[in-house]
């Protein structure tokens, strides 16, 4: 059995963001662990019984790796950290050109028809076709127009760089504002701007029940950093928030982190731990594109980077007991993902893409006073998801 290292207290302070004073409040006490399975005698105040509880675990459970540490309890007063500024992002501008031809051309494509909850490719193929390849014109104006056309596949290569790049932010924003106005209501802006992804990738229904773009969540609170549909065999490779109205009071951040790095921050016992098939979230009903639902799920799945996910989200584990090692890797990947997060202001007609293969998605609080907006002013964000080429590279079960 080896022996941990000796400290008086345990856990990790960010100092730069958390002013705190600590008070002891326990006697020194010593907690035997088995490195395997991560059980954890209670609290000794002689060592000789919590290392005896090693050997008897040893005996019982054949597990052959322990630690043994010496902890002491204290009490923490813990100031709010400082309003973090907004880290200024580098959004995409789509040129008028091009707005208006999308615009233009988004009035021939053909309904959005799905197999398997993927765009037929028969329609992606239109859709991306149009977008980026635009038929012959024989009219003057739709000659000068045509001018936009590589642009549309430049802009759509530009954004599959920055989303698979694993050294790079995993995530892509771009302005949209040209082709909102140009489009002229909100469902043709949604259909000019599927055009547009078609390119990138396939457009993705994931639910029998909703449509291909829906409002995420309206209310004032937060939206916690997580990964879309952690709990399905494979979920979407990419999700699209459009923004559509932005929020008045300037409020509602998007924020993205990337999650590769978080786990790579986390120590090998917490890594370990969030590796097991011991996390669950609410059922899922009416499936479809994202493969099974997995009723107990590990957050780390194990497959390459580009091929699995950190399956994150926040209410996977019933934290009440602080001592259960799966709660406590789970925050303290939490902790990782705020500590890396970017926050991104989305005017109207900003398009966030994420790459769900490194990054999770959440937002800010709305702020004060969302109840006084006036209807139909109230920040809109609508949701939208992709599906690369090929079969799942994560099998999930």
């Amino acid at each position: 059995m080896s022996a941990g290292s000796t400290t008086a207290a345990q856990g990790r302070f960010r100092f730069t963001e958390w002013a705190l004073t600590a008070m002891p409040s326990t006697a020194l006490r010593y907690v035997g662990k088995c490195l395997t399975c991560m059980e954890r005698s209670k609290d000794q105040s002689d060592p000789d019984v919590a290392q005896l509880w090693c050997l008897k675990h040893a005996g019982r459970t054949h597990h052959s790796g322990y630690e043994l540490t010496l902890v002491q309890q204290f009490n923490a007063t813990v100031a709010a950290p400082p309003a973090t500024p907004a880290v200024a992002v580098q959004k995409v501008p789509v040129s008028d050109e091009l707005a208006v031809a999308l615009a233009r051309y988004r009035e021939r494509l053909p309904p959005e028809q799905f197999l398997s909850g993927q765009l037929t490719s028969e329609v992606a193929a239109i859709y991306g076709r149009e977008s980026g390849a635009l038929p012959q014109a024989t009219e003057l104006a739709e000659r000068r127009e045509s001018g936009a056309l590589p642009q549309a596949t430049e802009l759509a290569e530009r954004c599959r760089e920055l989303l698979d790049d694993e050294d790079g932010e995993g995530f892509v924003v771009l302005q949209l504002a040209g082709l909102q106005d140009a489009a002229g209501s909100t469902a043709a802006f949604t259909r000019a701007v599927t055009a547009l992804l078609a390119l990138v990738a396939t457009p993705l229904s994931v639910l029998k029940s909703q449509r291909l773009w829906n409002a995420t969540d309206a209310t004032a609170g937060a939206i916690p950093l997580h990964l879309e549909i952690p709990n399905s065999t494979w979920p979407p490779d990419y999700c699209a928030y459009l923004c559509v109205r932005a929020d008045l009071n300037g409020q509602g951040r998007s924020l993205v982190s990337n999650s590769r790095r978080a786990v790579s921050r986390l120590g090998h016992c917490e890594a370990e731990v969030l590796s097991h098939q011991r996390y669950k979230i609410g059922p899922l009903r009416d499936l479809v594109g994202v493969g099974v639902e997995w009723p107990s799920f590990p957050v780390i799945d194990g497959m390459a980077t580009q091929g699995g996910y950190v399956r994150f989200a926040p209410n996977m584990v019933n934290d009440s007991d602080t001592q259960d090692p799966y709660a406590r890797a789970t925050r303290s990947l939490e902790a990782e993902l705020i500590t890396g997060q970017r926050k991104v202001q989305l005017d109207a007609g900003d398009l966030l893409i994420v790459n769900q293969h490194l990054c999770c998605y959440g937002r800010e609080p709305l702020g004060e006073g969302p109840a006084d907006v006036p209807g139909g002013e109230e920040q809109l964000v609508l949701r939208s998801f992709l599906r690369r080429q090929g079969p799942p590279l994560s099998s999930g079960k």
